[in-house]
């Protein structure tokens, strides 16, 4: 998958599942904050490397969940 802004994402770390949103994308860093219940814990600055190291604990929304501007 291509890591855009404003992707999201789910990762599993130490038994807790975070919602990730990639806040910025320069040269192949990307800037992610970190959320848990709700609440912005930290961000963090990481390359591409990342996706692949973590891909077993990363599960993209793919927007689904998300609602659409023509949905009833």
């Amino acid at each position: 998958m291509k890591v855009k802004q404003g992707s999201r994402f789910k990762m599993t770390n130490k038994g807790k599942t975070y919602s990730v949103l990639v806040t910025y994308v320069n040269y192949g860093l990307y800037i992610l904050d970190f959320y848990y219940d709700g609440e912005f814990k930290t961000s963090k600055a990481v390359d591409k490397q990342f996706f692949k190291r973590n891909e077993s604990v990363i599960d993209w929304d793919n927007g689904l969940g998300r609602r659409k501007d023509n949905a009833k």
